[in-house]
């Protein structure tokens, strides 16, 4: 129903503008009609498909997810946001780099410093008591000697990820 609704909009706009010669405002001379354009097509094909089994109209099913973006078309705020954000990405990419680089570093530094520092005994509770196990066991090494298995947490700072 939406996509006869989007698809008598774009009729009514090429009548109203005209379709390509009419001028500096025909309908293929502005991106956003071209979008519209290209997504009403998709919807129309996908809709009045009969072989169900054509990949083609799998994937044209997908311009349909493009539909919201009409809204940034009809409004100027919207516009003005999306063109800002276009201008902006290069200098938020250099500060993503940036950040990841740092995390980088703080990562081998957190390896260097506390790998294999978080540990935990896995003990048979019958052959200590919580107090010997909490006294007599530290290290890997007092584990394994008391017949227990030395475990990982899931995090931990034994490699970078």
């Amino acid at each position: 129903m939406l996509t006869i609704v989007f698809a008598l909009e774009v009729c009514i706009k090429i009548l109203a503008f005209g379709f390509v010669a009419c001028g500096p405002q025909s309908f293929l001379r502005n991106i956003w009609n071209i979008m519209d354009l290209v997504i009403v097509l998709t919807s129309l094909a996908s809709q009045f498909n009969t072989n169900a089994n054509l990949e083609v109209f799998r994937i044209l099913r997908l311009w349909r997810l493009l539909m919201p973006l009409r809204l940034i078309s009809k409004n100027d705020g919207l516009k003005t946001s999306i063109k800002a954000l276009v201008v902006a990405m290069p200098v938020i990419l250099n500060q993503i780099v940036i950040v990841l680089f740092l995390f980088t570093i703080f990562a081998i530094i957190g390896v260097n410093l506390l790998k294999g520092r978080y540990g935990y005994c896995l003990i048979d509770q019958s052959s200590l008591t919580d107090y010997q196990i909490r006294t007599l066991i530290e290290t890997r090494e007092d584990c394994l000697n008391y017949g227990g298995e030395w475990a990982q947490n899931y995090f931990n700072f034994n490699n970078l990820g």
